[in-house]
């Protein structure tokens, strides 16, 4: 089979249902130019190249083809390692693996082997810098900081929020970033605890940055105390690998299944976020919305609209489909998209 086959079963398996919105009974369509004709004879055309075929198609055409028409689920099982660990048998990706699951559990067929592999496949992103934040937000405050049963203490915050360490210093897993602002936390140390006490009350967070990057994002999560109260932070970085190097279209895929079926993947989305320019070709602003829900990663997607479709990879279809499946909420522009899609 083609891979344009590959796309349009991508293409039905994720729009048309978003089209349909509800029970659209496509078989009554009896105008051959109205919406619903046009998605009758999609799946048609579909089911004229699954239905029975299911030993001739790729991997990933099973699996769209288990998604869009619940067919080739016991062909799809075949292929995998062992009781559905993992896709392909001998040879397991991250990203097949994710969407297998995906497909399965659509259809209602436990994987939980599949899903205990996927969570097993993670290592730390070796070109994600974090950074500790401290501030007062009413002048300066003497603050101390704990971890690996050591603490530092008479760390000043300033009035200008710039920090100076006392003479104890910060210990080997802390150091002054360039501008005085926030704490480097060494890459040895992202597994510790650290423990924030300050005289004044006061507020941290975590911040983040790809290593050859100036643009410094911030966690979502920032924590407050009252005077001589504590804080606790900690690293919490992530990735899907491949061996033993982060594999991004794998991440992505990986993170929103397991979204999906209800994973904490919180540890996942820095590493997605910071080298998502690097990977512009997977549409990452389409998972990032559906996983964040941050108005930014649609607004940046949206940007990358041409005319009526998306090309980042050189396949439009494809592309097309990740992003209306992210984006589908009636606006006039996802309707253009979808009038383009159904011509």
């Amino acid at each position: 089979m083609k891979r344009g086959t590959t796309l349009f079963i991508l293409i039905i398996s994720l729009i048309m249902p978003l089209v349909l919105a509800a029970d659209v009974n496509i078989s009554n369509a009896n105008n051959t130019n109205d919406e619903d004709s046009k998605i009758n004879k999609a799946y048609s055309c579909l089911e004229d190249k699954v239905v029975d075929n299911c030993d001739d198609l790729s991997l990933e055409e099973k699996i769209f083809s288990l998604l869009s028409l619940g067919e080739c689920k016991d062909e799809l099982i075949s292929e995998a390692e062992g009781d559905k660990e993992c896709w392909p048998s001998g040879n397991c990706d991250v990203k097949l693996t994710a969407i297998a699951l995906l497909a399965l559990d659509e259809a209602g067929t436990s994987a939980s082997d599949a899903e205990d592999w996927l969570l097993s496949q993670y290592t730390v992103p070796s070109n994600v810098n974090w950074f500790l934040e401290i501030e007062n937000p009413n002048g300066e405050t003497s603050c101390t900081i704990t971890y690996s049963n050591s603490s530092y203490a008479g760390i000043s915050i300033q009035e200008d929020k710039k920090i100076s360490p006392g003479s104890q210093g910060l210990g080997s897993c802390l150091s002054l970033e360039s501008n005085a602002y926030w704490l480097n936390i060494a890459p040895s140390c992202y597994d510790k605890e650290f423990k924030i006490s300050c005289s004044e009350g006061f507020l941290t967070t975590l911040l983040f940055k790809k290593d050859d990057s100036s643009t410094i994002h911030v966690s979502e999560d920032a924590h407050t105390a009252s005077a001589e109260g504590a804080t606790t932070e900690t690293v919490n970085s992530l990735c899907f690998s491949e061996g033993s190097s982060c594999n991004y279209e794998g991440s992505l895929w990986a993170t929103f299944v397991l979204d999906y079926l209800d994973h904490d993947v919180s540890a996942y989305i820095p590493y997605l976020v910071t080298t998502a320019e690097d990977n512009e070709r997977y549409l990452p602003k389409s998972f990032l919305f559906r996983l964040t829900g941050y108005s930014d990663f649609k607004n940046d997607l949206l940007l990358k609209q041409k005319s009526k479709y998306w090309d980042e990879s050189g396949d439009k279809f494809y592309d097309t489909a990740l992003a209306m499946y992210s984006l589908y909420e009636n606006s006039q522009e996802e309707k253009n998209t979808e009038d383009w899609l159904l011509e």
